[in-house]
C-alpha cells in the first residue's frame, strides 16, 4: 500500500453487543458525500462513499470563499489532515462492519476518527496508515471518543 502522502485502511465495525450492526449501516449512510469544493461548485459527479465533510462539516461561510488558507487550517484542526480525500472504495463491507481505502495529505487523519468515535460510540475504528516519504507507518484504534495510535518509523 504505497502511495504519495498516506495510505491509510480504516474499518468500523459494531462491538457492541448489546446494539444492533445499523450502526455501521447508519455510518456508511452519513459518510457518503463530496468534497467542500465540490459543494461550493454543484458537481454532478458521483458522491465518495467515505467523505470527512460528510461527518464533520467545512462551515459553509469557509466553502463559500473558496478554498483558502481559512479552510486549509480549519481541515487540519477538526480532520487531523487536509483534503478529505475523495475517490475511496470500500474494500470490504459485511454485517457490522466496513473498511475503506483512502489516502490523506502526508498525515493520518486522528481528528477524524475521533470524532467518529464520540459520534458512532458502539463503533471501533482501526485506521491501519503508512507515510513513505517521510518514513513512517502505524495503527490506531479509537471508540468512545478514545484512541491508541502505534507509530513507528522506517
Amino acid at each position: 500500500m504505497v502511495r504519495k502522502g498516506d495510505a491509510c485502511l480504516i474499518g468500523a465495525r459494531s462491538i457492541d453487543r448489546q446494539r444492533p450492526p445499523d450502526e455501521v449501516k447508519r455510518f456508511k449512510e452519513k459518510a457518503v458525500g463530496h468534497s467542500p469544493c465540490c459543494r461550493r461548485r454543484g458537481c454532478r459527479q458521483r458522491p465518495d462513499p467515505l467523505n470527512f465533510d460528510s461527518l464533520f462539516p467545512v462551515p459553509e461561510e469557509l466553502v463559500k470563499r473558496g478554498y483558502n488558507e481559512a479552510a486549509y487550517q480549519w481541515e487540519r484542526s477538526n480532520w487531523g489532515c487536509k483534503w478529505g480525500r475523495p475517490r475511496n472504495p470500500i474494500l470490504d463491507e459485511w454485517e457490522g462492519g466496513i473498511v475503506y481505502e483512502f489516502d490523506t495529505g502526508w498525515v493520518p487523519p486522528w481528528s477524524s476518527i475521533e470524532h467518529v468515535s464520540k459520534e458512532w460510540s458502539g463503533l471501533t475504528s482501526d485506521l491501519e496508515y503508512e507515510e513513505c516519504g517521510i518514513g513512517f507507518k502505524g495503527m490506531a484504534k479509537a471508540h468512545g471518543g478514545q484512541s491508541d495510535d502505534h507509530c513507528v518509523f522506517m
